[in-house]
């Protein structure tokens, strides 16, 4: 499953959604009233508001996500890559981390830390984060646009 939600939804409960990003942020326990299927929905909304360049209501549905679910790595992956357009570097680095805390075998998550502390000019972590992520990536064979990603980086330090 991709990080970023899918922008194509139905229209959304805006009430529902509002009640949720309310109770996520006042008080965890409200999370019990929603089912897992309507916190994904919250996600997806969340990835439309995204694809329609609306960073600050993503910012705020995912961290509904989060505070709803928060052992979904997937939700906290989205909120950093929001955080981290929006140049919240440090809630991006603090929701990055939870994600790999939660999925420590995911390599991604250390491609998206060491972006984070290269944007934050904090060179030797960022080098500390990509180091394992390209190694990982050599020895599994993978490809696509991580490892690309991963090796743009690494490139962006030489440089500089």
């Amino acid at each position: 499953m991709s990080a970023i939600p899918s922008p194509h939804t139905a229209a959304p409960d805006i009430g529902k959604l509002l009640e949720a990003a309310r109770g996520a942020l006042s008080a965890s326990s409200s999370g019990d009233r929603f089912s897992d299927a309507e916190v994904h929905r919250i996600y997806r909304v969340a990835g439309t508001f995204l694809f329609n360049g609306k960073l600050q209501e993503a910012k705020a549905l995912l961290a509904a996500a989060c505070g709803l679910r928060p052992g979904r790595a997937s939700y906290w992956q989205a909120l950093g890559y929001v955080q981290r357009e929006l140049g919240a570097i440090d809630g991006a680095v603090m929701s990055y981390r939870t994600a790999l805390l939660l999925e420590p075998d995911n390599v991604d998550h250390l491609v998206d830390l060491a972006d984070c502390h290269l944007r934050a000019g904090e060179r030797q972590l960022a080098l500390g984060m990509l180091k394992p992520a390209l190694e990982a990536y050599c020895e599994s064979g993978a490809q696509g646009r991580m490892p690309d990603r991963a090796m743009a980086l690494a490139q962006l330090l030489v440089v500089h």
